[in-house]
């Protein structure tokens, strides 16, 4: 399941991606956190409410469960074997579900998400379902202004408290949105396209898939 950045569903950006995952033969589901059936998203007037909704740990948690539960029954798809990627707004999500642990999560990667340690579920372990924790990877910017260290720390701490395999590869120097070619362009000094930093992410993101999905 891949969970967008701050621009929508159908930003290109995510789809690329989406075709090169169903190239090395995973199957893909791009989930809608903003509810964006006309690719809305970058309009940020109209962004402007589910982003702000999304802020809300409630309504990051149950459309991205949702969006977990749907993959699970699509033909074809393995439902004890899903993995949740997310970009900037999408890497939120994607560390925020590792937490809750809902059924057939088996991995989480976020690539520069906007990560915080207060959406992330604390709450008792009896209400988790049983079996291996899903293994998180955070691919994340030095000098992202977005997430500043103490948030990253927080939160990889709070994953580990629940017992969760976390990795975490921090590139210095490197800003927000990296990984997208098309920040190369933006004139916002806090985002910026690194390609050494994009292909080593991808890199490892492509293992931690390939480990954890039984893939590699």
């Amino acid at each position: 399941v891949l969970f967008h950045t701050a621009a929508g569903p159908r930003d290109l950006f995510v789809q690329w991606h989406a075709e090169v995952l169903r190239a090395r033969g995973y199957g893909v589901f791009v989930a809608d956190l903003f509810g964006d059936a006309r690719g809305d998203g970058w309009d940020a007037t109209w962004a402007a409410r589910p982003r702000r909704d999304l802020q809300n740990p409630f309504h990051l948690h149950e459309r991205g469960a949702a969006a977990i539960a749907i993959a699970r029954k699509l033909p074809g798809a393995d439902p004890e074997r899903i993995a949740a990627v997310g970009w900037c707004l999408g890497g939120r999500a994607a560390s925020a579900l590792a937490s809750a642990r809902p059924p057939g999560l088996r991995c989480a990667v976020s690539f520069h998400g906007v990560v915080d340690p207060g959406v992330l579920r604390l709450d008792p372990k009896e209400d988790r379902v049983a079996g291996p924790a899903p293994r998180v990877l955070f691919l994340h910017g030095g000098a992202d202004p977005f997430v500043p260290a103490a948030s990253l720390e927080a939160t990889v701490k709070n994953l580990k408290r629940l017992d969760m395999p976390v990795e975490v590869e921090v590139y210095d120097g490197v800003r927000h949105g990296f990984t997208n070619p098309a920040q190369a362009l933006n004139e916002n000094p806090a985002f910026g396209y690194d390609d050494d930093a994009a292909r080593d992410a991808w890199a490892r993101a492509e293992v931690h898939l390939g480990t954890s999905l039984g893939k590699g």
